[in-house]
């Protein structure tokens, strides 16, 4: 209705998603709407289409100042880096600093994906390339010989 303000899609090397743009006053109740219906939809396709994973629905703010950096010392560190104690002189001791792999896979990162990405990034098995139709594919618009209708009768 008149508080569903548009629809935009977002792409990527790596997959995509849409945006769904709604009234302020009703995106609460938008929300779960939204991620019953897309939920549905994707269990009465996924016979037919491939997903990679349930659909999710989440919040997100445009960020006007793009990738930005802070430099901080180390009593300006997120409690999340730090997971160890000072020692007297305000420094991380050796023994609790953290530990970037420990941090990476307590957050659920798959070294071992990853590096299959990269690698068939680099040998040109994945990536933008190969999301593209080929130069000597033709297309064509739909005929009716080109269309089944499926309904509860024809099953």
């Amino acid at each position: 209705g008149e508080s569903f303000w548009g629809f935009c899609m977002h792409g990527g090397a790596s997959g995509g998603g849409m945006g769904f743009i709604f009234n302020p006053d009703v995106k609460e109740e938008a929300v779960h709407v939204l991620g019953d219906i897309m939920l549905q939809t994707k269990k009465e396709m996924e016979h037919a289409v491939p997903f990679a994973m349930d659909p999710c629905v989440f919040d997100y703010k445009v960020n006007d100042y793009g990738t930005v950096a802070q430099l901080c010392d180390r009593n300006d560190l997120p409690e999340l880096l730090q997971h160890g104690t000072k020692s007297t002189n305000g420094q991380l001791s050796p023994s609790t600093q953290l530990n970037l792999d420990d941090l990476l896979r307590e957050q659920g990162f798959d070294m071992t994906a990853q590096e299959q990405i990269r690698a068939d990034l680099k040998d040109g098995r994945i990536g933008l390339a190969k999301n593209r139709l080929s130069l000597d594919c033709e297309v064509k618009d739909v005929i009716a010989d080109d269309v089944i209708v499926v309904d509860e009768d024809s099953i």
